[in-house]
């Protein structure tokens, strides 16, 4: 449960000048989070601070964020960490400030987003790959297609049509010094085995990593393994979650499979009596760049290796920015100035039916853009942003825990196959590369589920001109804000 309570103030221009947010959350009956040393980590109080202001400048900022403990079951971090309700209240405030000012909410939020050199409310200077006005922009074509969409009248005149524009951005949290979070090896079977702490658990790590390794070692798809989750023979890892496996555990991979690059190297140009200058590595064969015709197998190479002993099993880890600071006695970085390495933006547009007799919201087509640095794998990542949207449709307009009520998914009003978009485009947009990243790459997981939510509910504005602030937007509730607009208008 979350109680968020907002006050934002705007020029006449149109430019934010000043926001005061508070934030009361419901812990439930214990909260391990308290304690001072774990509040570093950004966990339940922390993380609506961080992402208060939404993707936006604003010069003057106030915010208070309290957990309480409650007679509730313990509340834990889920995907993208209250990243959808702070998203809900901040984007409703910025839909009535742009209704208000008579203007598009687009331009509005591009009058204000953070860019290059921007200053966050608590310090932060954003450096690097900050990609927010870029997804504002590429969703514009499709802000326009949606708002001629509802201009043209359902069959059913119960139904009204309207468009809803949110955005978002999510933080990857400094959390752990730097760890051993891989090792590569390259095997007499000719195959490199590649050894994560991290799990696999259908986000597409597995692949995502794999190709990670291959790419580095000029390999070829199928000569690289994965071996993951192993608490006896992978490297202890950080947690799996955060959107933390891709940008650190995919550095770390590519690391290790460059130091183990360079002793393969070393190897061969033993082998192939050259200098190791000379030493390419392309689809799995080693060769001699003078003399292309004289390539080596992988196989071979690792024989030669093991018979001379050579290194057969390098390490790599993920390393922050040099300047970080950091307390190695309790195994944390310093928060300082600079609490979060990156954010990731995003944005949705949401064509939105409301039946105005039955209160049911439908969604029949979203287009959502974000930034995630380098696409490392564009099918994964496409899935990925589409299932969190649609986790995201799921807060907005029908899950809603009951104690005592919700004793199974039915009850609980998990959206299923009938119930999501009809149409979805999946946008990525120019934004930047991550420096420490695997090849420029930053965490995707838990942006997809930020924008849908106040998306879909500013949908629900435009399609009835009834406001929902408490989520789910359920049928019922729709229908009693609709009764009470009525009485309060006649």
């Amino acid at each position: 449960q979350y109680y968020m309570k907002y006050k934002t103030g705007a020029t006449e221009e149109g430019k934010l000048v000043a926001m005061e947010a508070e934030f009361l959350l419901s812990g439930g009956s214990w909260a391990p989070y308290m304690n001072p040393d774990m509040m570093m980590f950004g966990r339940l109080p922390m993380s609506p601070v961080h992402h208060s202001t939404g993707p936006y400048h604003i010069p003057n900022v106030h915010v208070t964020a309290r957990e309480v403990a409650t007679n509730h079951p313990r509340a834990t971090p889920l995907r993208g960490t209250v990243g959808s309700p702070v998203a809900f209240a901040c984007e409703s405030q910025m839909d009535k400030l742009a209704i208000k000012l008579n203007m598009d909410p687009i331009e509005f939020r591009l009058k204000n987003v953070l860019e290059i050199g921007s200053e966050t409310h608590y310090g932060q200077i954003m450096e690097e790959s900050v990609g927010a006005r870029e997804c504002f922009e590429a969703l514009k074509p499709h802000f326009e297609e949606a708002k001629k969409w509802a201009s043209s009248k359902p069959v059913d005149g119960e139904w009204k049509r309207g468009v809803g524009f949110a955005a978002g951005w999510r933080s990857i949290i400094k959390s752990g010094m730097n760890l051993l979070l891989s090792a590569a090896e390259i095997l007499e079977t000719g195959k490199v085995r590649i050894s994560v702490g991290a799990v696999e658990k259908g986000q597409g790590s597995m692949t995502a990593l794999a190709q990670i390794a291959t790419q580095e070692l000029g390999l070829a798809w199928g000569q690289v393994e994965m071996l993951m989750g192993d608490t006896y023979l992978a490297p202890y890892p950080v947690e799996t979650n955060s959107s933390k496996v891709t940008i650190m555990v995919g550095a770390a991979v590519q690391n290790a499979a460059n130091a183990l690059k360079v002793s393969i190297k070393e190897a061969a140009a033993e082998m192939l009596e050259t200098d190791i200058s000379n030493i390419l590595i392309k689809d799995g064969y080693i060769f001699n760049e003078q003399f292309p015709d004289e390539s080596l197998t992988l196989k071979a190479v690792a024989s030669y290796m093991k018979e001379k002993d050579k290194q057969v099993k390098t390490e790599g880890s993920f390393v922050w920015p040099p300047d970080e600071k950091a307390d190695p006695s309790k195994n944390i970085y310093v928060m300082g100035d600079r609490p979060n390495i990156v954010y990731a933006f995003t944005g949705q547009v949401s064509q939105v039916e409301v039946n105005t007799k039955t209160g049911k919201v439908r969604v029949p087509k979203a287009a959502h853009c974000s930034d995630p640095g380098t696409v490392i794998n564009p099918r994964a990542l496409e899935g990925q942003i589409e299932g969190g949207m649609t986790f995201g449709m799921g807060f907005a307009i029908s899950e809603e825990w009951i104690p005592g009520k919700s004793l199974s998914y039915k009850d609980y009003k998990v959206t299923t196959i009938r119930d999501v978009y009809e149409e979805i485009d999946v946008l990525f947009a120019e934004g930047g590369t991550l420096s420490c990243g695997p090849f420029g790459a930053k965490g995707a997981g838990e942006m997809s589920d930020v924008a849908p939510v106040p998306s879909i509910i500013n949908g629900i504005v435009s399609a009835c001109g009834v406001r929902v602030l408490d989520l789910p937007a359920s049928p019922d509730k729709i229908k009693g804000l609709l009764r009470e607009e009525t009485t309060n208008s006649s």
